[in-house]
């Protein structure tokens, strides 16, 4: 597979008129291609054999005041490789449209529904044009990051519906779940279309709390904004303070010490430990396997209290820093988890056995769920998980020898 320079060249060989300019953006390459081009430019990246380039992220930019122009931006990643690959392109003034990708690239389908609501800027071609993020009570032309929209801006409530797509036919039922559910989680609805066992659709709305994060980073400083960072999903405190610490630093220019690059990387070990445990405990709890439900919540509470002792907060708040992290760890604190870890791993282990002895849980598992390298791709799934389920298309490991990723 071509690394992201190989790329480079062969795109723009391919497709040289359509490329306005190539230079380098932090250490990753950016195409900046004509507007009406991308579709063509991007599908060539996504399934070129020697390229096969997944699309990881797409998003809008309102240049505003500054410049009249709002910018999207389609982050590639090289197929079993981490090398990025960035394509750009400009809408100027208040041109608000432009061809969707999804019908060559099914990944970009949810992102260019975002764009849609968020900014204003319309993709066109695109098969789904429902709201995804405004939900219908939001106001018509309210586009809440565009640089004109204020952080406390008071919306008055509009009346409207959202529009189902349904499945007819003899035994075919529909099935409503949430928003509201019995528990902690966020709100989400799940319209399930069933012919007996088999799910024949799923329609899933999200986005029902719109906190308005964005326009209150916009207003805080670096160091300011890591406490908010790590509250956009509290359970993953860790992998977003970090990721916005990352990012910070790449602008700043300056890199975590070597040190603090591998408590970093600790940090998110233990925050991936402690979300692993709790989602194996809720799989089994599906089941109505409760036993080894309790047993995951009892290893979990282990892991939050060594997350306590180590930096005063069960959710590890505060130890991700700009520039590093906020302290160092003893040698009596790292033979702490040294011992803890230990202790939960034996304790794990025998947990696995009881659970892969149960044939009625084991009989609901070991079908479902299934995804399968088509879908995969098709999706842009990465990771660990993605790696054993579905040959992945960009596995991210915890830690390298050099920096902490998330």
């Amino acid at each position: 597979m071509a690394d992201a320079q190989t790329a480079m060249t062969q795109l723009k060989e391919a497709y040289g008129a359509s490329i306005i300019e190539m230079i380098p953006i932090n250490g990753t390459p950016r195409l900046r291609v004509i507007k009406d081009e991308v579709p063509q430019v991007a599908h060539y990246l996504h399934t070129h054999p020697n390229l096969r380039g997944a699309l990881s992220l797409l998003w809008a930019v309102d240049h505003r005041p500054r410049e009249s122009r709002s910018e999207l931006c389609y982050l590639f990643t090289l197929a079993e490789r981490k090398d990025w690959l960035l394509l750009c392109a400009d809408l100027q003034g208040d041109e608000r449209l432009f061809r969707s990708i999804t019908p060559h690239i099914h990944a970009a389908k949810w992102y260019e529904r975002e764009i849609r609501d968020m900014f204003g800027l319309i993709p066109v071609g695109h098969p789904d044009m429902r709201r995804l993020v405004r939900h219908e009570h939001w106001p018509k032309g309210t586009h809440p990051l565009k640089k004109d929209f204020t952080w406390d801006t008071v919306l008055e409530r509009a009346e409207g519906q959202y529009a189902f797509r349904h499945i007819e036919g003899e035994g075919v039922f529909e099935v409503p779940v949430g928003p509201i559910h019995a528990g902690i989680i966020e709100p989400g609805h799940f319209r399930f279309s069933v012919a007996g066992e088999p799910i024949m659709q799923l329609e899933i709305r999200h986005f029902w709390k719109h906190r308005g994060v964005e326009k209150l980073f916009e207003r805080l400083q670096f160091t300011e904004a890591v406490p908010l960072a790590e509250r956009v999903s509290g359970d993953t405190t860790v992998g977003h303070g970090l990721a916005y610490c990352q990012a910070a630093e790449t602008l700043m220019q300056v890199e975590a010490p070597r040190r603090a690059r591998y408590l970093r990387s600790l940090f998110l070990e233990l925050e991936r430990l402690h979300n692993h445990l709790g989602d194996v405990g809720a799989i089994c709890n599906d089941t109505a396997y409760a036993l080894a439900h309790a047993h995951c919540g009892r290893m979990k509470e282990r892991l939050m209290q060594l997350n306590d002792r180590l930096s005063g907060s069960r959710f590890l708040r505060g130890v991700i820093r700009v520039g590093g992290v906020r302290g160092d760890l003893t040698s009596e604190q790292l033979r702490d988890v040294v011992a803890e870890l230990d202790a939960i791993e034996p304790d794990f282990s025998e947990l696995e056995r009881i659970v892969s002895a149960n044939a009625s849980l084991i009989d609901r598992l070991e079908t479902t769920g299934i995804l399968r390298p088509q879908t995969a791709w098709d999706h842009a799934v990465v990771g660990r998980v993605s790696v054993r389920t579905s040959a992945a298309i960009a596995p991210s490991p915890p830690t390298t020898n050099s920096r902490s990723t998330s």
